[in-house]
């Protein structure tokens, strides 16, 4: 029995008890009291939904709750912002401007990499170097980061320091960012069909599948199961693993936390639902190709998704446990209490603590990997399935 078929009291009973909402609560219990139900309240909804989680970190620290009142601030207005597609303009202008004066000043910059831009197969990327990756030596070993922004922005700079970070962590040579066309410009699928392109154009330079690890957040974490699953159908290389920060992975937007955390997520008011419509224009958004969470997981690389309890999202990474189980694949659940929406690109010691926990995971699971299996051999002789661990 899934989130979506509990009764509302029941699950409301149990996110009613996280950091966030008592936080508004009008007397604030003991901290150590929090933190206990906290931990108890997370768990509990693992359990309701059949999902062993991994990892769970109970309490953020003074520094985490006061970003999230203030990113609860700074979006107060956001529905406005996605009421029509002049607004949409207007606030791609904002956040470019944002994102040009971070990369000048450096701020929230707590990577040391350098970059350049290039292109494979056409699509424009960004290469990003961590410091610690050998100077001017070939990669042998790459992140290919689809970065989020609700398939309609983009902010460069903090996803170049945050796919930094990871490969730095996970001790890869080069993170390389796919520049992919943006709605409602280019609706679906532009998005997915440029991250396909960057990653054959990988494979062609001589990379193998157990070199190239996939990392994406929100949207871009959507982009990484269906890109996935594309490879699979297509008979092309595996990667190593992949890394998935908040995925967005239901567009139809039926998970109860979408419900449940509307006044606890201090970042999305309208959306995620708002870009739907600018996305997908008049396709079902329970498309398996557009929402992977619907989709077929037989065959995936091993996973791991961190969201934040407090997230509207929180069910786009909680129901895709039990589906990936059944499909025989692997995915580790860490649910982070009381952080926003990637809180790994926001330079808290939470976000240097869940990069380093990605990392981990990835060191794992190339140690694992040997070479891919060409396709038709794999066709004659399968690979055991993992077992799973969601």
């Amino acid at each position: 029995m899934g989130a979506q078929d509990l009764p509302a009291s029941a699950l409301d009973a149990v996110l009613d008890t996280s950091t966030a909402t008592s936080v508004r609560a009008r007397k604030r219990p003991p901290r150590k009291l929090l933190t206990f139900a906290s931990r108890k309240a997370v768990r509990g909804l693992a359990r309701l939904q059949r999902v062993r989680l991994d990892r769970v970190i109970s309490e953020p620290g003074a520094r985490a709750r006061v970003t999230t009142r203030l990113i609860r601030w700074l979006c107060r207005s956001a529905d406005r912002h996605f009421a029509s597609d002049d607004a949409l303009v207007r606030l791609r202008r904002r956040l470019a401007w944002i994102d040009r004066a971070r990369g000048m000043l450096n701020l929230g910059r707590t990577e040391r990499y350098t970059w350049k831009r290039s292109k494979l197969d056409g699509v424009r990327v960004r290469l990003v170097n961590p410091e610690a990756a050998a100077a001017n030596q070939p990669p042998s070993s790459v992140l290919l980061y689809l970065h989020g922004g609700a398939f309609l922005l983009r902010t460069l700079n903090g996803h170049m320091n945050l796919a930094a970070g990871i490969a730095r962590a996970a001790g890869l040579d080069q993170a390389v960012l796919p520049i992919y066309r943006l709605a409602p410009e280019c609706p679906y699928p532009a998005a997915i069909d440029d991250c396909l392109a960057a990653y054959r154009s990988l494979l062609a330079r001589g990379l193998r599948g157990d070199q190239i690890v996939l990392a994406g957040d929100s949207a871009g974490g959507g982009l990484v199961l269906k890109l996935l699953m594309r490879l699979r159908d297509r008979g092309l290389p595996m990667p190593c693993c992949g890394v998935l920060l908040s995925p967005f992975t239901d567009m139809s937007c039926s998970g109860r936390s979408i419900q449940t955390n509307a006044g606890k997520d201090p970042m999305f008011g309208r959306i995620p639902a708002m870009n739907v419509r600018f996305y997908l224009g008049q396709t079902d958004p329970r498309d398996p190709h557009c929402s992977p969470l619907f989709g077929d997981f037989a065959g995936l690389p091993p996973l791991i998704a961190q969201v934040g309890s407090t997230e509207r999202l929180l069910d786009d990474s909680l129901r895709l446990a039990p589906r990936v189980r059944r499909a025989g694949g692997e995915l580790e659940v860490e649910v982070w209490n009381g952080l926003p929406h990637v809180w790994q690109a926001m330079g808290l010691p939470e976000s240097a603590q869940a990069i380093e926990s990605l990392g981990r995971f990835v060191r794992r699971r190339r140690a694992q990997t040997g070479p891919s299996i060409p396709a038709e051999v794999a066709m004659d002789e399968p690979a055991p399935r993992r077992t799973a661990a969601a």
